[in-house]
């Protein structure tokens, strides 16, 4: 991982569909919204897929392409559909592509009023940062989910762990895909879409797909993908 300034340290959380599920409810989405596990890149899902979160093993050609690969945002922060969230919060990557998948896209339209997603798309962007270093409610939901996992916390919660958490999200405004990861400078813009955003799932799973592609060996199987869904029975 590249070195990154963190205000505080969190228990990495588990990309388990059910976890993140109950962590977005509590965080505001809907009871119809939810995270649905893909156990490949090219299995269909129930319902409207919102956006996709990828969870994968870092590799130090990845570490050194991020570095490098510094891109800003260049649309007005308070004006944009595009939410992007700086990761401040060392090991939380798991939640910032939870909160990016949440706040982008479709997803928007279900957070529930007086949530703390609700609470975060409120204030002005430069002071999303604060809110969620100094949001308490927060911090408790989460450490109640990420203890929940199957894998126990690791005895040194700042040690680094060498798998990351990104998000895939269109733009509804803009009707763009976005990758969103919090250890960037800013959101990537991928690809155009369609205004209907129907083509979406397909340009998304592609950019997905590349990933697995240069993967080797065990790696290969350390990769989970989920799809945040509406409507999923």
């Amino acid at each position: 991982m590249t070195q990154q300034n963190y205000s505080k340290t969190f228990i990495p959380l588990e990309s388990d569909p059910e976890i993140f599920t109950a962590l977005g409810h509590q965080l505001g989405l809907a009871d119809s919204v939810v995270f649905k596990e893909l156990f490949s890149p090219d299995e269909s899902v129930d319902g409207k897929v919102l956006a996709y979160t990828l969870a994968f093993p870092t590799t130090p050609t990845y570490d050194a392409e991020r570095a490098e690969n510094v891109i800003h945002n260049t649309l007005s922060p308070d004006l944009s559909d595009v939410v992007f969230l700086k990761q401040t919060i060392h090991n939380a990557c798991g939640l910032y592509a939870l909160l990016h998948a949440a706040c982008n896209g479709g997803a928007r339209k279900f957070i529930k009023q007086g949530s703390i997603l609700h609470s975060l798309l409120e204030i002005p962007a430069s002071e999303r940062t604060h809110f969620l270093d100094e949001c308490q409610e927060l911090e408790q939901v989460y450490t109640v989910a990420a203890n929940e996992g199957y894998t126990a916390p690791p005895t040194d919660i700042e040690a680094e762990v060498d798998w990351h958490y990104t998000c895939f999200a269109p733009s509804s405004s803009h009707h763009k895909l976005y990758e969103l990861d919090g250890d960037r400078q800013g959101p990537l813009e991928h690809a155009t879409l369609a205004r209907d955003l129907t083509d979406f799932s397909s340009v998304a799973i592609s950019l997905i797909r590349k990933y697995f592609e240069v993967a080797e060996g065990e790696k290969a199987a350390q990769f989970n993908v989920m799809a945040l869904v509406e409507g999923s029975s």
